[in-house]
């Protein structure tokens, strides 16, 4: 289960040029091999600047060695073409369940149209939703 609440900074006011804004996304991608990746995607029809993502709670990866949540690329993006998609490495489902990571994560991601008009998105995720999954061991 997804939700999505979308907060535009900028000004409220629909208009016919609100449909040429980016539309920056963090969604949680299960394989058929049950690895999980992280996707960061601009949806939207122009470039996104200046994004930033930050997380509600800690997210630990490859089989705990590395700090997810702190890495670089959620800290600044400088541009994000639109339909550009970026996938992370997790971890291993099963890993990931076993450590007891967190499957309810909330993100917050800010970013900025070419204008400098600021967006601000909070998406939830519920990582739950792929436990009953069959998990495919190679």
């Amino acid at each position: 289960m997804t939700s999505i609440s979308n907060k535009r900074i900028g000004s409220n006011k629909k208009n016919r040029d609100e449909k040429l804004e980016p539309e920056v996304i963090l969604d949680f991608e299960y394989d058929d091999n049950g690895i999980l990746y992280i996707i960061i995607e601009n949806i939207g029809p122009v470039p996104a600047y200046k994004i930033s993502i930050k997380f509600d709670k800690e997210i630990t990866g490859i089989e705990g060695d590395r700090k997810i949540s702190s890495m670089k690329i959620f800290d600044r993006i400088e541009f994000l073409p639109p339909h550009k998609r970026i996938r992370i490495f997790l971890d291993a489902f099963v890993s990931y369940v076993l450590r007891k990571q967190p499957l309810i994560i909330g993100a917050t991601i800010i970013y900025s149209n070419r204008d400098n008009k600021e967006f601000r998105d909070v998406i939830n995720h519920d990582l739950s939703i792929y436990q009953d999954f069959p998990q495919i061991l190679k």
